[in-house]
């Protein structure tokens, strides 16, 4: 499929998409050496599923793959990351 297109579908398919799903998907992109980076661009704090506090979800995120060097080079731990909207202007 075209970019375009599966685009159109993952926007309607991924609400379906249980956790189980996304974690086997997370760990395919780790063998690769990619990370999904998610910036927040909304300043406004939610509970965390493991504990503590993440940037609320927007319209507005933007979905990144970064590679460990691209993390590191940034300050970052090697792991998938949300950043809340103050960190965003800072990637490149």
């Amino acid at each position: 499929m075209e970019v375009k297109e599966i685009s159109q579908v993952l926007a309607k398919r991924s609400c379906g998409i249980t956790s189980a799903q996304w974690n086997d998907f997370l760990e395919q992109l780790e063998k690769f050496g990619l990370y999904l980076v998610i910036c927040s661009s909304k300043p406004g704090l939610a509970k965390s599923p493991a504990g503590g506090f993440i940037p609320m979800p927007s319209r507005d995120d933007e979905l990144r793959l970064m590679t460990a060097e691209e993390l590191q080079s940034q300050g970052l731990k090697v792991e998938h990351q949300i950043l809340p909207y103050r960190q965003k202007e800072n990637q490149a």
